[in-house]
């Protein structure tokens, strides 16, 4: 009979991943990890956690009751720290709001960490990769490619302004530049020739900055403005 009182059987869990992205002058970005029963739903915890990012994942585990359970991250960056240190209980009492059962904080450039959960005779009960890359982030060079285009459009729009005799006179004043944006065998570029030659040859406000000063000694204000 005191075996049967005593035994305590695995509860259908789930561990839920809650992300707060860093601002910009954070040094670190938060992720909060919750131990919970299966019948506690994450609709229950978003009310909490409005302002956090829930990251889905495979979440389903099995924990037992007044168990002691540690958190690792193997392989993650330096800098990284969880909280708490020692072990935490797996408790099935949470009164009127959800608190974290480990909070894991992790420096800014951080995109990916690995998650391992484990019991007190260090069995894995729990692993997952997580990934705090924002799927709606644009990459960096996809950006830089995207304004790129946008800057070069607009060049484009801008030289189309312009007539026969401006054009050449227009690339006549880029030809004598000291870094030789345009060379002489390059004076029949045509007028989308010309607008990705200045985008690539230049930076984004280096460029800009040759067009409105060549557009300026060219008597053409009015396209300055269009820049």
């Amino acid at each position: 009979m005191k075996r049967f009182i005593e035994r305590k059987d695995p509860v259908a869990s789930h561990v839920l991943l809650y992300h707060r992205p860093p601002k910009p002058t954070a040094q670190n970005q938060k992720l909060f990890v919750f131990l919970l029963p299966r019948n506690i739903s994450k609709d229950q915890v978003d009310k909490d956690y409005r302002e956090w990012k829930y990251l889905q994942g495979t979440s389903y585990c099995k924990l037992i009751k007044d168990q002691r359970y540690v958190l690792s991250c193997p392989g993650a960056p330096q800098g990284c720290k969880i909280l708490p240190k020692r072990a935490a209980e797996f408790d099935l009492y949470f009164g009127n709001q959800y608190h974290p059962t480990f909070e894991i904080r992790l420096p800014t450039s951080t995109e990916e960490v690995p998650i391992r959960i484990n019991d007190e005779t260090d069995l894995v009960v729990w692993e997952y990769e997580v990934d705090l890359k924002d799927p709606n982030e644009v990459p960096p060079s996809v950006k830089v490619q995207s304004e790129s285009f946008a800057l070069q459009e607009n060049f484009l729009k801008i030289l189309e302004e312009l007539g026969d005799e401006e054009f050449k006179n227009f690339k006549w004043r880029l030809m004598q530049l000291p870094n030789k944006c345009l060379k002489k065998d390059q004076q029949t570029f045509s007028k989308e020739n010309m607008a990705d030659r200045l985008v690539q040859h230049y930076s984004s406000e280096e460029a800009v900055q040759v067009m409105k000063t060549t557009l300026q000694k060219m008597g053409r204000n009015d396209l300055v403005n269009l820049l």
